[in-house]
C-alpha cells in the first residue's frame, strides 16, 4: 500500500469518527509512519475479519463520494460494517480454521 492508501484508512477525518467508534478493539493513536505497522498487525490478528470489513467499508465509501457523488453516513456505515461482518461470520462459521471475532 502507498502512503496516500494508508492515510485514506488511518488519519482522513472522516474515516477517524468511523475508526472511533471501534476503539475497544483498535486503537487509534497513530501517526502516517506507524499506519503501516498498525494496518499490519492487525490485519493479521483474531479480529482481522472486522477489521477488514471496516477498511472495505471505508473505501468503499471513498469511492462512492469521489466517483458516484453518493455520501454514505457514518451512523450508515458502522451499521454496514456490523450487517456485512455477520454475514461474514454465518458464511464463514462452518470453517474452524478462520479466525472471525464472534
Amino acid at each position: 500500500m502507498m502512503e496516500n492508501d494508508l492515510y485514506t484508512l488511518c488519519d482522513f477525518p472522516k474515516t477517524m469518527s468511523i475508526w472511533s467508534y471501534f476503539q475497544s478493539y483498535y486503537l487509534t493513536d497513530f501517526s502516517i509512519t506507524t499506519c503501516q505497522i498498525w494496518f499490519k498487525h492487525h490485519a493479521l490478528s483474531k479480529t482481522r475479519s472486522l477489521f477488514l470489513v471496516i477498511c472495505w467499508e471505508i473505501w468503499r465509501n471513498i469511492n462512492d463520494e469521489i466517483f458516484q457523488n453518493n455520501k454514505k453516513d457514518n451512523w450508515a456505515s458502522v451499521n454496514s460494517i456490523f450487517s456485512y461482518h455477520s454475514s461474514m461470520i454465518k458464511a464463514l462459521a462452518r470453517d474452524e480454521n478462520c479466525l472471525v471475532l464472534r
